[in-house]
């Protein structure tokens, strides 16, 4: 059974649309404004290297797509991840892809975390609620409609015929 609350410990409740947009953000091939300050402490190990590897034009979205990749390993349980993180992550794999590494695999992962992530949210009841009265609505429905279906059935089999048609065999 799933909870009954409407929101979880965090105060957050499930969003269908939170979802849509955050799978949405996949699409598309504008630059995301994902930076080195999205991910903790990379500003500081980057500042250690950085006059050796500058002449790279692309080293700033390898570096955060390698970073999102190590992020990703390490997170160990949905709860430490924010939906922030997320769209960091999900851009980071973005900019990537726009200069034409292979990421898949990394949007995939990316993807099951995010329904983890979502799904970690309180669902409000009265949703499950409204599914159980469309579904006995649609069995009344449906069972309606097959017996009207029946009733042309048998008045199909009388079309021209006298109504004592079949009864002795």
């Amino acid at each position: 059974m799933w909870p009954t609350s409407t929101c979880d410990e965090n105060g957050e409740k499930f969003d269908d649309e939170q979802v849509k947009i955050f799978l949405e953000g996949f699409d598309g091939n504008t630059k995301r404004r994902v930076q080195y300050s999205d991910f903790n402490g990379l500003q500081e190990e980057l500042d250690k290297f950085v006059s050796k590897l500058s002449s790279c034009a692309a080293l700033p979205t390898l570096v955060m797509f390698y970073t999102t990749i190590k992020e990703m390993d390490e997170v160990i349980n949905v709860k430490e991840v924010i939906q922030s993180k997320l769209r960091v992550w999900r851009d980071a794999i973005c900019d990537a892809r726009q200069i034409n590494m292979e990421v898949e695999f990394a949007k995939q992962h990316l993807i099951k975390i995010a329904y983890a992530y979502f799904a970690s949210k309180t669902v409000d009841q009265k949703i499950y609620d409204e599914k159980k009265r469309l579904e006995e609505e649609l069995w009344r429905i449906s069972t309606k409609i097959e017996l009207h279906e029946k009733c042309q059935s048998e008045a199909i089999f009388f079309n021209d015929k006298p109504l004592n048609t079949g009864l002795f065999p």
